[in-house]
Formats: C-alpha cells, sequence, structure tokens
C-alpha cells in the first residue's frame, strides 16, 4: 500500500520510469518507508493491468507479489552468513523461498551485501524473466554493499538487461561510490508533515502519536515501531526524573537492539539538554520538559556535548561483537560524569 506522504513521488517515479529510466536511487531519513514505496513501485511495474495510482491488486502478478514470492522481483539485502555444519533454517533476504542450508547456532546476520550476492544476481539476469514486465531488483539498504559489490553492480547499472529495473534504497547516500549514484536517477525523499505522520500513526492504533513521532524524529514508521518496545515508558520516566540515578535503576539488556535504544535515548537526552542550556525548546521532551529544564541549567553546556560526542563513537560500535555489558556500562558511567559535572 503506498504511504499518504509518498503520493507524488511515486507520481514522479512513474513518469521517470516511463521516461526510459532503469535504475532510481530513492534516499531519506529511516523510518518513512523508502522501502514501501520500492515495493509498490516494483509491484506496479509488474502488474499486468497497472493503474495510474498503482497496480491493480488481483492480476496474477499482484498475487505473487503479495505472497512474497514473485519470481521477477529480487530483493537484495544483507543475509545471513553460514558458519558450520548444515542446518534447515532459510538464508535471510533469499529470494523465491529457497531454502539454503544455515547453521541454526553459527549463522550470524552479516552487516553487507558482499559481492557473491550480486554474481548471483547477474546470473539470474542472464535468464528469460517469467512475465513479459522484465524483472524489478530492489537494493535495500544500498549503502550496505561492500567495495567489491558495488563495483561488480556498477556495468549492470550503465547497461542494464532489457526490461530491467533496479531500485536502491538509502538512510546514507553518503557511502554509496559517486560511480553508483552517477548511473541512477535519485529522488530525495523527506520526512512526512507533522499533520500526514500523526494521522497515519492514529490509523495504525497508536495512541501517543505527538510523543512517539517526536522520539523517532518524525519518522512516522520508526515511531510505529518504537511503540513495540520499552522506549516510551524509560522515557517518560526519565523526564520525572532526569538524573544518572534513574538510568542506572533501570535495568538495561546487552542486546544490540537494547544498547541502540539506551544509545539512543541518551542522545535524545543530550539534545535536549543542549537546547534547554540554550534557552530554546526541547526536541524530544515536549510537555515534559520541566524538570528537565531545571536540569540543564545545573550542567555545564560543554560537558554535555563532550557525553554526545563519546555516545556518538559508541553507537558505531554496537553492532560490532564486543562485550554488551561493558558497551553498556561506558555509557552509564559517561552519563553519571556528565552529572558529576555539574
Amino acid at each position: 500500500m503506498l504511504l499518504p506522504w509518498h503520493s507524488d513521488a511515486f507520481r514522479e517515479i512513474c513518469r521517470s520510469l516511463e521516461g526510459g529510466a532503469h535504475a532510481l536511487l530513492l534516499s531519506g531519513p529511516e523510518g518513512t518507508g523508502k522501502r514501501v514505496l520500492a515495493e509498490h513501485v516494483a509491484q506496479w511495474r509488474l502488474c499486468n493491468a497497472p493503474l495510474p495510482e498503482g497496480a491493480c491488486g488481483t492480476c496474477d502478478s499482484c498475487h505473487l507479489m503479495l505472497a512474497g514470492n514473485h519470481p521477477d522481483r529480487i530483493m537484495l539485502e544483507p543475509r545471513s552468513e553460514t558458519q558450520g555444519e548444515e542446518g534447515g533454517k532459510r538464508g535471510e533476504g533469499e529470494e523465491g523461498g529457497t531454502e539454503i542450508p544455515v547453521a541454526k547456532s553459527r549463522a550470524k546476520p552479516s552487516r553487507y551485501i558482499v559481492v557473491d550476492q550480486i554474481r548471483e544476481l547477474l546470473a539470474k539476469l542472464e535468464l528469460a524473466s517469467h512475465g513479459s514486465a522484465g524483472r524489478v531488483i530492489v537494493i535495500d539498504p544500498a549503502d550496505q554493499m561492500n567495495a567489491a559489490a558495488a563495483n561488480s553492480l556498477l556495468k549492470t547499472l550503465e547497461e542494464p538487461a532489457p526490461r530491467t529495473i533496479f531500485i536502491l534504497v538509502t538512510s546514507a547516500q553518503e557511502r554509496l561510490p559517486a560511480t553508483v549514484k552517477s548511473r541512477c536517477r535519485r529522488l530525495s525523499l523527506g520526512l512526512p508533515t507533522t499533520q500526514q505522520a500523526e494521522s497515519w500513526l492514529v490509523a495504525q492504533g497508536v495512541s501517543d502519536s505527538g510523543q512517539a513521532l517526536r522520539l523517532a524524529g518524525g519518522a512516522p514508521l520508526r515511531a510505529r515501531e518504537l511503540m513495540g518496545t520499552d522506549l516510551m515508558e524509560r522515557w517518560n520516566t526519565l523526564m520525572q526524573h532526569p538524573d544518572a540515578d534513574t538510568f542506572r535503576r533501570q535495568d538495561w539488556d546487552t542486546t544490540p537492539e537494547a544498547l541502540e535504544r539506551l544509545c539512543l535515548t541518551l542522545q535524545m537526552l543530550c539534545v535536549d539538554l543542549q537546547r534547554a542550556a540554550a534557552g530554546s525548546t526541547p526536541s524530544y521532551a515536549g510537555a515534559q520538559a520541566t524538570a528537565l529544564v531545571a536540569t540543564a541549567r545545573r550542567l555545564p553546556a560543554p560537558a554535555i556535548a563532550d557525553f554526545w560526542r563519546e555516545l556518538r563513537q559508541v553507537r558505531r560500535l554496537i553492532q560490532h561483537p564486543l562485550n554488551g555489558s561493558l558497551v553498556r556500562d561506558q555509557m552509564l558511567l559517561g552519563f553519571e560524569r556528565l552529572f558529576r559535572s555539574a
């Protein structure tokens, strides 16, 4: 389904494809639905009876798309790296439901799209497509292609197979090689308006849509995702008593996902403390900013900035195989040092 804030972008994409474009680069903030848009375009492109607003939803091609196994829609994304003996688990990101032997206990998620995946893709493109509409290849996140994969894709982007469309999706287009970007029709997708985002969140059953949207930086899909975690509850507790003791009393898990939420929470708190110290309105606290403003008056602004920079470094390490407890304690101790500087 097309998200309401992507209607104009979809029409522009249709014009580009009808004008002969064969590679699109969709870039924009995380949590705004870029992949949803890419899938909508793919379904429309492969539909047997496409409509101006999208696919018909009733033809055989649409049924295959909705079932997730259309042979002409190829998804390229980081997938599990196999280490060890054969098991029965399906490799992540593999198309067509192909069973890939993956060791159940020793398969780890890869952070990158690797050159072997591009080679497999090129081998598929040498075969005839299933339908007459050709193929659509979605690469998400495109910025996670390693250097070898990106170089292997270049010639195909420049001279694609007939009736083949590439859609590259990224939240960090600066990480993509300039040679890849130059071969794509680029479309920058911004955040929706607050009214669009809140209306959509309410329709999705999100109760405190305004606060969820603030914590997600205005990204509605990210806001909906946060509602499935404990971040909102932890944030509300912290806003009542924004100090190191409140953080220390909370039980923070050490999985990469939990560490990411902890780091994000501390970063948002630093931003609001900096804004409050400068006399500006906090971005994330909303109506809960009273205690935070009082706290900001006691803290030196340079110490807040130093801690924020420390968190930025920590966030880059979270997905690496480090000791999660040490990463968590480093963040919590840094927060305590900030309050000792008062």
